[in-house]
């Protein structure tokens, strides 16, 4: 695997290592990963936000959340100056342990003692002070509560065994992420199939019995609440947001948001932001527990 734009991400450890593993960490601004040798790329947000650019779409990455690709052949990264972004290019051997662990492609969030635990252990792989075995073995084993998660969906795919019905799933988890990363637009059935080398029938039914929403419904979901994090921290105008969520104009925009949230857009703007209700609640407890005080004096 090699760096394209690398002014800003880096494969840690020897040159002499094995090329099935690889120890990525991007700092700020923007590189790319040729990946074309990964088969598995497990990514992890560390501190402040950044984006990712894939070919399931771009995703943007808060402190905690983590995203797994699979045969991602190019991936971009939208960094910041103080945004630090680890992850872990896999192929070969490590690609398939990982695969029967049930690590596949997906998109979540770790707790802190978690996120501390990986952390670590990222830096001992790429510093390359335990064997490359010991240290991707290690990885792999604190990254497997990732597969956990699934377990109800994966319950609901075709297959006579639990590695076909994982081989489903991991397909079908592409298709998902690829709604999730464009949420600027509407994705065509014809692309996910392209995707996931499924038929538009059969992808359709499948995504349906598996995360019990269509994908035309999860599609609008999701360009929904992208529409909702924008009405709430930018000021820009109705219109511009309904384009940028790819509606065609603000009227079948506000037809979606009313029937998703059960109000107008507007009136996500007249809404105080959550930290702003949160400080209001906290002032009007204290000005109750003030004016109780002074009445008892």
């Amino acid at each position: 695997m090699e760096l394209g734009r690398s002014k800003l991400m880096s494969l840690a450890g020897s040159g002499s290592r094995s090329p099935d593993i690889a120890w990525a960490v991007a700092g700020r601004n923007e590189s790319e990963l040729d990946g074309t040798g990964g088969e598995l790329s497990i990514w992890l947000q560390v501190r402040r936000g950044g984006h990712l650019r894939a070919r399931e779409g771009q995703f943007a990455l808060d402190p905690g959340e983590w995203l797994v690709l699979d045969r991602s052949p190019s991936q971009k990264i939208l960094g910041n100056s103080l945004g630090v972004l680890i992850g872990v290019v896999l192929s070969g051997r490590w690609a398939r342990q990982a695969r029967e662990l049930g690590i596949v492609p997906g998109r979540g969030r770790f707790d802190l003692a978690a996120r501390r635990r990986i952390v670590a252990l990222w830096r001992v792989g790429a510093a390359g002070r335990l064997p490359e075995a010991q240290a991707a073995t290690e990885m792999l084993l604190a990254l497997a509560p990732l597969a956990r998660c699934h377990d109800a969906s994966i319950a609901r795919c075709p297959g006579r065994s639990a590695a076909s019905r994982l081989r489903v799933f991991a397909r079908m988890q592409r298709a998902r992420l690829m709604l999730d990363g464009n949420r600027h637009r509407v994705v065509r059935l014809e692309e996910l199939s392209a995707l996931t080398n499924f038929s538009r029938w059969y992808l359709s039914r499948q995504f349906l019995e598996i995360y019990e929403e269509s994908p035309q419904e999860a599609s609008i979901r999701l360009r929904a609440q992208h529409a909702c994090a924008l009405l709430r921290t930018t000021d820009w105008p109705v219109k511009r947001i309904a384009v940028e969520c790819g509606f065609e104009n603000c009227a079948s925009f506000g037809r979606m948001y009313r029937r998703t949230f059960g109000k107008r857009p507007s009136d996500e703007r007249s809404m105080p932001s959550p930290t702003v209700r949160k400080l209001v609640g906290a002032n009007t407890v204290a000005s109750k527990k003030t004016n109780t005080a002074d009445k008892r004096r």
